[in-house]
């Protein structure tokens, strides 16, 4: 059984962490349970009843309610086998000798936030969006949302406008104005043409309506998981480099245009799905 018990980050930061881990216990056939899914397992339909968060799913039980705590206690001193990747690069668990150190134990912890395994994460894409379909809860107003939508318009295209934190992150290097959003909108929306288009826009902050005026569009539900599904039940999603928007793509199997330049006419076939979650892209050569 291979355990994460990180509780660090946001939603989409514990998504891609259990995404990847689960896809990796998938491959090995063995369980996962992914702990750090923590507070947010309720969202989800795989995760609902079961406090450890297994894979393959599982009922909970009062066993796994008292192990819950126990697992989290034990994790810093115990003897089992573990794997850290607190830092930046992390750990490609998708590598053979990982995947043999994985094979070799019942059970392993792992330890921090930086896991990847693209390959697997596509080989069993399919059983890991099952597993995080939304709860009813969330489903329906989800599922209401996006059937308004297709009768406005032929093609719905979700927009995740993150200002919040951006505005500083990195010196701003991944924000953009919602004017240069609506720019792109537009853009898009000519290529679409003659099908019409109806947008969603899911943002951190509010933004003003006169911006896109003379388009059909509407904000998200306003709930972070609610605005995360809503955005991977359109045709297309656009958006800044951010897990949000790229966990909405993969679990929704909808292509997908990240924001990273602007100055550039934009095309549909810069939308495509994505192949993984985040992966530390690789570092160029010292001059």
């Amino acid at each position: 059984m291979l355990v994460t018990t990180t509780r660090s980050g946001r939603l989409g930061n514990r998504l891609q962490l259990a995404a990847y881990v689960m896809a990796a216990a998938l491959e090995c056939e063995t369980t996962a349970a992914l702990l750090c899914l923590g507070p947010y397992r309720r969202l989800f339909a795989g995760a609902y009843d079961d406090p450890l968060c297994r894979i393959p799913e599982r009922q909970g039980s009062l066993a796994a309610r008292v192990a819950v705590p126990l697992l989290r206690a034990t994790a810093g001193w115990s003897g089992l086998p573990r794997l850290s990747a607190r830092r930046y690069p992390g750990l490609v668990l998708d590598r053979p000798d990982v995947l043999d150190r994985l094979r070799a134990h019942p059970t392993a912890l792992l330890d921090g936030y930086y896991f990847y395994a693209p390959s697997l994460l596509r080989a069993h894409a399919a059983t890991i969006r099952g597993y995080f379909r939304l709860a009813s809860p969330f489903a329906s107003p989800v599922a209401q949302l996006v059937a308004r939508s297709r009768q406005r318009a032929d093609r719905i295209v979700g927009i995740h406008v993150r200002h919040g934190d951006y505005a500083s992150y990195l010196g701003g290097e991944h924000y953009f104005s919602i004017e240069d959003y609506a720019g792109l909108m537009r853009e898009l929306e000519a290529l679409l043409h003659p099908a019409t288009t109806h947008f969603i826009v899911c943002s951190d902050a509010v933004q003003p309506d006169r911006v896109f005026a003379g388009m059909s569009w509407e904000r998200g539900p306003g709930r972070v998981v609610e605005d995360l599904y809503a955005l991977a039940g359109c045709d297309y999603v656009m958006g800044p480099r951010s897990t949000f928007n790229r966990w909405s793509a993969f679990v929704g199997n909808v292509p997908r245009h990240e924001v990273r330049t602007l100055g550039r006419k934009l095309s549909l076939a810069d939308f495509t799905p994505p192949e993984d979650l985040t992966v530390p892209e690789p570092t160029p050569p010292a001059a």
